[in-house]
């Protein structure tokens, strides 16, 4: 029982680190998009808008939705 805890702690540490180390780059991709000036439309694999620069916003007429579509 004691490893078995032991073990989830190590899996939950290495969880912690990896959701930090995503939460870093998610912030860096935004202040990238945030920044650049020029019109980048990032698409999923649905093909639905999932990010988009300033510049694109306004050139194409988008409208941000409050889930982070920007």
């Amino acid at each position: 029982m004691e490893s078995s805890n032991e073990e989830l702690a190590t899996v939950n540490e290495e969880l912690q680190n990896r959701n930090a180390e995503l939460g870093r780059s998610n912030n860096d991709l935004m202040n990238l998009l945030a920044s650049v000036q020029m019109a980048i439309v990032m698409l999923g694999p649905d093909l639905r808008i999932r990010r988009f620069t300033p510049m694109a916003e306004t050139m194409l007429n988008l409208i941000p939705r409050m889930s982070g579509a920007r």
